[in-house]
């Protein structure tokens, strides 16, 4: 076979070709320890044949790198970190973000945003320069500075509280 060597199979196609419906492999040490629930797992956690998994079963981290550098963490908490080795938040970017649409369900908080479109159900605090070409409130907005591209307009014609300039 060229070297290579089949477990569950008589012609492998890669140096180690494991072929079964729940093949599983496992990483252990001393330190993790050998049970079902200790180290680091990867395969097909089922006989379910198009699932797969990469499980770390301690209290660690998990890192993806590129370029012999950390690109994506995500902490024994659970939390990911992209760009950043200590991820404070549930998602922590440090970096630009592109996205075509963005949903967020809680509460925003930036220190420096561009929008051209931004819908606010809740809250929203803005510690740096916002520039918003279009915005639907229907909660509260705290910004040191905030530029509004477009005339103002209120669903019912008017505003509770406005202490805004306009561009």
């Amino acid at each position: 076979h060229d070297g290579n060597v089949g477990i569950g199979t008589t012609s492998p196609n890669l140096l180690l070709h494991l072929n079964r419906a729940d093949a599983y492999l496992k990483f252990t040490n001393a330190t993790t320890g050998t049970a079902l629930a200790d180290g680091i797992g990867l395969g097909f956690p089922s006989s379910n044949a198009i699932d797969a998994e990469v499980w770390n079963y301690e209290n660690g981290y998990f890192r993806i790198g590129t370029n012999n550098a950390e690109r994506m963490r995500i902490d024994g908490t659970g939390k990911v970190g992209i760009g950043t080795t200590t991820p404070a938040y549930d998602l922590d970017i440090v970096g630009t973000i592109n996205a075509r649409n963005l949903i967020l369900r809680g509460n925003l908080q930036s220190r420096r945003a561009t929008f051209n479109y931004l819908v606010i159900n809740k809250a929203a605090t803005f510690n740096g320069r916002v520039t918003i070409n279009s915005l639907i409130v229907q909660g509260t907005i705290t910004a040191n500075t905030l530029v509004l591209k477009s005339p103002l307009e209120a669903p019912n014609g008017r505003f509770s509280t406005l202490n805004a300039t306009t561009a």
